[in-house]
């Protein structure tokens, strides 16, 4: 694949990031991405069985998902919260993506001293970008659509959605566990059931949990749903984030960029 050909159409990468979901949760939505063929970037916030079984299989790809924010259970300053992923460094691909897409100076910094090479923490909703360096070598690969982003701020009216899918560029698109397995149809409705469970009772959810909390009508679980499928119907392209990295990396290489 050439990125310079590649961009010219609509693709699309597609990644979760975990929020110290249960195990039950994250199942929930790495079936969704198997039953339309899509090999996601889970970004990781604890061990997971499941996530590191994906992984064994060849289904998944694992980058680091930090919290950096205050009462962290990663750490008390940037150092240790980078620090806390190392106990899976070998699990992981070179990138990450902070939680609430936390970004100064002094983290990506730290993190390129670790060893790290990409990441996609950088929101911007609804715009098709292309990757870019930054003054630390990093290569940000932006997310443009975020399914927690989206139910603050549109409705889910599938049809209105598809002139974006349309759209030509590179899409980076990212979803949490706990939205897909409760089929949240808007924000208030997950920050209700966070408001109730413990962060130790939100790993331990189970399907008995998601019988009684499910939103049961038209939720983004959904939505998510008919945005695969329509990207599948169109056969629009689909890679995964380690690829769009290396196809970037290529393309500098042949174009001299430095």
């Amino acid at each position: 694949m050439n990125l310079k050909n590649l961009i010219k159409k609509p693709i699309y990468i597609f990644s979760s990031d975990i929020d110290w979901a249960s195990e039950t949760c994250i199942d929930i939505t790495h079936k969704l991405f198997l039953k339309y063929d899509i090999k996601p970037t889970y970004f990781i916030t604890h061990p997971s069985k499941n996530l590191e079984d994906y992984k064994k299989k060849k289904e998944a790809f694992l980058g680091s998902h930090p919290n950096f924010l205050k009462d962290s259970s990663h750490g008390k300053n940037y150092k240790q919260v980078i620090d806390y992923f190392d106990k899976f460094k070998n699990k992981l691909e070179p990138c990450f993506r902070s939680h609430r897409f936390y970004d100064v100076t002094d983290i990506k910094n730290l993190m390129v001293k670790k060893g790290y090479t990409y990441d996609s923490n950088i929101l911007i909703p609804m715009k098709k970008l292309m990757p870019f360096r930054d003054y630390t070598g990093l290569l940000r690969i932006p997310c443009s659509w975020e399914d927690g982003t989206f139910l603050a701020n549109m409705d889910l009216n599938f049809n209105k959605f598809k002139s974006f899918l349309d759209f030509p560029g590179i899409c980076v698109i990212n979803v949490h566990p706990l939205h897909m397995s409760i089929n949240s149809p808007n924000m208030k409705f997950n920050r209700n059931l966070k408001n109730k469970l413990s962060r130790r009772e939100m790993l331990k959810i189970c399907q008995d949990h998601l019988n009684k909390y499910s939103f049961k009508d038209y939720g983004i679980r959904n939505f998510v749903e008919d945005l695969m499928k329509y990207i599948r119907k169109k056969k629009y392209t689909i890679i995964d984030l380690p690829s769009l990295y290396k196809l970037y990396v290529d393309f500098e290489k042949n174009n001299k960029i430095s």
